[in-house]
């Protein structure tokens, strides 16, 4: 069973693995980050969890009418 919560600070490191994971089978393979992109408070920042570790993320930026999604990542084994 997958929960869904705000990212925390002390994600990052999951957060990044997760994202790197993700993104092996990608076109984006080689957007390596080596830390999380730091985002304005209004923005949407979510990890999904199983098992106590971080196997999804969705980094949303709000503007005034548009949406960006700055990060969305899945292991593959979750999908």
């Amino acid at each position: 069973m997958f929960s869904i919560r705000p990212y925390e600070p002390r994600d990052e490191a999951e957060w990044l693995q997760c994202r790197l994971l993700s993104f092996f089978d990608t076109d984006y393979y080689d957007d390596v980050k080596i830390v999380k992109t730091p985002l304005p408070s209004d923005s949407i920042q979510l990890v999904a969890e199983q098992g106590g570790r971080v196997v999804g993320l969705i980094d949303v930026e709000l503007g005034s009418e548009l949406a960006t999604i700055d990060s969305i990542a899945v292991l593959r084994d979750d999908r």
